[in-house]
């Protein structure tokens, strides 16, 4: 028996029983809709919700990570002599500075002189890779060679394809995600530049042709898709080039290529009829429907609801895409604390030692900005902001309650920057409610409404600054509807007296849907001066506290807190880890002539050096390395780890 024989049986076992109405001799689909299907030939899946797909050993390693998969495989029939041998290679894709923000992985899964592939995308956050896509901004592949010249850019289907056509001396690049996908905040890139697209010989490829010249048509100067010649049912670029395809060759074709035209898609209809032997292996993605069009309503069954783990974006605070309420009284601080939120989440630094899913961030200043700068200017000089990071601010009173025009003038704004946001900020909801009554039902169902089409079309976290009622011990201000749809909750209290020069707070959280309430956040507005010849031009920083320094300043414990050997035993392994491995970095974003070594070195060094057991040596480094990052004894940035001198 072989291992794609028993990939039927191992799908059942693990998602249940298929859809029957959906399925066949040759494929398996699960879930209402059949959006796992499984291929009984190829002994592969595809999930077409999440994107992703694989073998038999990906279901297994999915379902039990930590488990044995070999002894897995062997309990279902298969020898362990026939398991699977996977190897991987990352492909980076590097934002315009040359920082790696995220890697395409692909996988090799070989059994019996036969190689499946898959592949998986991850992001660099502050503690490491971290799978998914969640928060990140998609980019072209190779970027900086297409900003750095004006010459004609070839699109491909996929990395490995980039990569040979790039070695024939073309700019070329591609989308994460496969056949059908293109990405939104991609297509500006490509404003008025002269593309040629080249589609793998099959269905999808020239579906994900059409998909890529529809979504740059009116942005580019000129598009040409280029059929090649000899390639055989799922043939590729690479395909061609391996076969003697040169330079001066796929130049001609291109010369010779119809242009695109989106009426007639002349340049795409004599390609899908050469086309023989091709299947259809990934759909095409279906288009973005317009702002404010009906969504199609899902029907799932008891027996195919699957278990989602709760995403951050950030831990323990704001959950991805989630809606969320920062309130407090005047002079709170809370709207440096938004604005301190996200900083990190734009720059993917801690927050509170807690991690961040870097992404754009959306700031709407509703009372106009006034003092914006400095505050801009001292929260980079505190927390090393760098240049370029992804905050935009809209300074205008929108109207997010009477009517949907101003939400959806807001959607057409952040449309036009070519962003995907991670995290819109409404600072504050008195100024976006245009005069309403916030303890009147339907006033406030309205807002709720607005700002709950606005997160569903841009997939971001929703934080909303509110002030508190009269009687602060009943919470935000307005109606109770606002409490029940939000899914987090911060209140923010000055702890320190008002004639203190300490300016203490703290954030509560006193609302969190899919999290532990209760849990305290204290910081110190910290103010900072700006100008050595002006001593007027300063701001206030929101800096969190350690837990040393919440205890002396009576705020209570971030619930964080581990034994301090703990954290001398952990920076001891940073220390040895440099020691042995260290090397020199030449980036902005790391002091100049500091050595650093891979966070995973430094992992490795603690695990060697620590007594613990192995699960709690994994839960004491995190959280160690995440304080000793937030009180600036050591440094994390793109995977790699220094100490602060």
């Amino acid at each position: 028996m072989e291992l794609k024989d028993i990939i039927g049986d191992v799908a059942r076992h693990y998602w249940g029983t298929p859809n029957a109405a959906l399925s066949s001799d040759k494929e398996l689909r699960f879930g209402t809709h059949g959006s796992k299907s499984v291929d009984l030939i190829k002994g592969t899946w595809f999930d077409h919700e999440a994107n992703e797909g694989g073998g038999v050993a990906d279901i297994i390693k999915q379902a039990d990570p930590d488990g044995d998969t070999a002894a897995t495989i062997e309990s279902f029939g298969v020898p362990r002599s026939q398991g699977p041998q996977r190897s991987e290679r990352a492909f980076d894709y590097v934002d315009e500075d040359g920082v790696v923000r995220y890697q395409v992985v692909r996988f090799d899964v070989t059994q019996d002189g036969v190689t499946q592939k898959t592949y998986r995308q991850r992001h660099m956050n502050g503690a490491g890779w971290v799978w998914g896509m969640q928060g990140v901004t998609a980019l072209p592949y190779n970027l900086p060679d297409i900003m750095a010249s004006t010459r004609p850019i070839v699109i491909v289907e996929g990395e490995k394809c980039a990569d040979a056509v790039a070695k024939l001396g073309f700019i070329a690049t591609t989308a994460h995600g496969g056949a059908g996908r293109w990405w939104q905040s991609i297509t500006p890139y490509f404003k008025d530049r002269d593309i040629v697209i080249i589609p793998d010989h099959d269905e999808p490829g020239l579906k994900h042709a059409r998909v890529v010249a529809e979504a740059l048509h009116g942005t580019a100067r000129s598009i040409r898709v280029v059929q090649l010649d000899g390639l055989p049912a799922k043939g590729d670029v690479a395909d061609w080039i391996a076969r003697g395809g040169t330079y001066d060759s796929l130049v001609g074709l291109a010369k010779n290529a119809p242009a695109y035209d989106p009426a007639t898609s002349t340049a795409l209809a004599p390609l899908l009829g050469d086309v023989t032997g091709s299947e259809v292996g990934v759909e095409a993605t279906i288009p973005t429907p317009a702002p404010g069009a009906p969504r199609p309503i899902e029907i799932v069954a008891w027996d195919d609801v699957q278990e989602v783990k709760v995403k951050w974006l950030v831990q323990d605070i704001i959950p991805a895409q989630g809606f969320a309420a920062l309130y407090g009284r005047p002079g709170s601080y809370k709207s440096f604390v938004a604005l301190y939120l996200a900083a990190m989440v734009a720059s993917g630094q801690l927050a509170w030692g807690r991690t961040t899913t870097p992404g754009p961030v959306v700031y709407v200043m509703g009372e106009g900005g006034a003092g914006l700068r400095p505050r801009l200017d001292a929260i980079r000089k505190m927390h090393n902001i760098p240049k370029g990071v992804p905050v935009f601010f809209i300074r205008a009173q929108l109207d997010l309650r009477s009517s949907p025009d101003d939400a959806t003038r807001l959607l057409a704004a952040i449309e036009a920057l070519g962003i995907q946001p991670s995290l819109i900020v409404i600072d504050t909801l008195a100024r976006a409610f245009a005069g309403g009554n916030e303890n009147a039902s339907e006033d406030m169902g309205a807002f709720i409404t607005h700002v709950g089409r606005i997160q569903a079309e841009t997939g971001a976290a929703m934080l909303i600054v509110h002030h508190s009622g009269k009687d602060e011990a009943r919470g935000m201000r307005g109606h109770s509807m606002l409490l029940g749809a939000v899914d987090s909750e911060l209140e923010a209290i000055k702890v320190s007296s008002e004639m203190s020069e300490e300016r203490v707070g703290k954030v509560t959280i006193t609302k969190q849907k899919d999290g532990e309430d209760g849990l305290i956040l204290p910081f110190k507005a910290e103010r900072v001066e700006l100008s050595p010849i002006d001593p007027t031009r300063t701001s206030l920083v929101v800096v969190p506290l350690s837990d040393s320094e919440a205890e002396m300043a009576g705020v209570g414990h971030v619930r964080t807190g581990r034994p301090i050997a703990n954290d001398n035993l952990i920076m001891q392994a940073l220390t040895k880890a440099i020691e042995d491995a260290g090397a020199k970095v030449t980036s902005n974003h790391v002091p100049e002539g500091v050595r650093c070594v891979d966070v995973g070195i430094w992992k490795a060094t603690y695990y060697a050096m620590s007594p613990a057991e192995d699960d709690a040596k994994k839960k004491a480094f995190k959280r160690g390395a995440d304080r000793l990052v937030q009180t600036k004894k050591c440094g994390v940035w793109n995977n790699k780890a220094w100490i602060v001198d």
